[in-house]
């Protein structure tokens, strides 16, 4: 099903409400639609929290995701966190997308080919308590 939300033009939803795909489900289909360069904002919808399940989110081949996409994050708990090639928000967007818990407990954050400096040059960075582990690549 296909209607208008306030995080993207569209939002995808499962036919079905009462449907819940469990975490490593979740997670693996997450990882292979972004493997497959199939994520975008309107696909991330599907990842809402009511259905979906996120503790390790694996966000591969990026580029087409804005922060409005990425707010489908939001309703999780999410302790680690990877992400490659984001190219149209920044890394301060990625986790500000987060919910408040996961930029709590975040304790392992990727991000590979992703910018921290908008448009403006403005490089903002946000505190991460629990951030154990911090990969910048490339």
């Amino acid at each position: 099903m296909i209607s208008k939300s306030g995080y993207s033009a569209f939002t995808l939803h499962l036919l079905y409400s009462d449907i819940f795909f469990h975490t490593s489900l979740t997670e693996s289909l997450l990882e292979r639609l972004g493997s497959e360069r199939r994520l975008t904002d309107e696909v991330l919808t599907l990842f809402e929290s009511r259905t979906t399940h996120l503790r390790s989110a694996r966000i591969r081949n990026a580029g087409q995701l804005t922060a409005a996409g990425l707010r489908s994050l939001r309703g999780h708990r999410i302790t680690d966190l990877e992400v490659e090639g984001l190219s149209k928000a920044t890394v301060t967007d990625l986790v500000g997308c987060l919910g408040d818990w996961s930029v709590k407990n975040l304790r392992a954050l990727g991000v590979s080919r992703c910018t921290f400096v908008d448009g403006s040059k403005m490089a903002v960075t946000v505190a991460l308590s629990k951030l154990r582990n911090l990969q910048v690549g490339e």
